[in-house]
């Protein structure tokens, strides 16, 4: 389950913290919708599975895919598509998220990740 230690933004949650723990050093906030999915269900909890190692994963993955915007694409948008597999149960089975991760550079150059999966792509993440 999300702690209270991450910061709430309008349907998302800032996430920078658990993701310098897994050496991403940028801003990172994830949607409301993908943290619904990553929670697993208490089936699945009591087999071992959990919302951090859930996140850890995630964040392997889109550090493995990491390529912030050079400064000639500074003001641009960038995004790109990771499958992530997650166990669902009590019938276990595997799901793949597509999970859209998006760098967003504001006025002052910073560069915030967002991540979100692939429904939730309305824009709630422009600047």
């Amino acid at each position: 389950m999300l702690d209270t230690e991450h910061k709430r933004i309008v349907g998302s949650v800032d996430m920078s913290e658990k993701a310098r723990e897994n050496d991403i050093t940028m801003p990172v906030v994830l949607s409301d919708s993908l943290i619904k999915k990553l929670q697993p269900s208490q089936f699945l909890i009591g087999l071992g599975i959990n919302f951090e190692k859930r996140l850890s994963n995630l964040f392997e993955l889109v550090r493995a895919y990491l390529e912030p915007p050079t400064d000639k694409e500074k003001g641009n948008k960038k995004s790109f598509t990771i499958p992530f597999i997650v166990v669902n149960g009590p019938i276990v089975q595997e799901d793949v998220l597509s999970t859209v991760v998006h760098f967003s550079t504001n006025s002052n150059g910073e560069v915030t990740i967002f991540i979100t999966d692939l429904q939730d792509t309305n824009d709630e993440y422009e600047d």
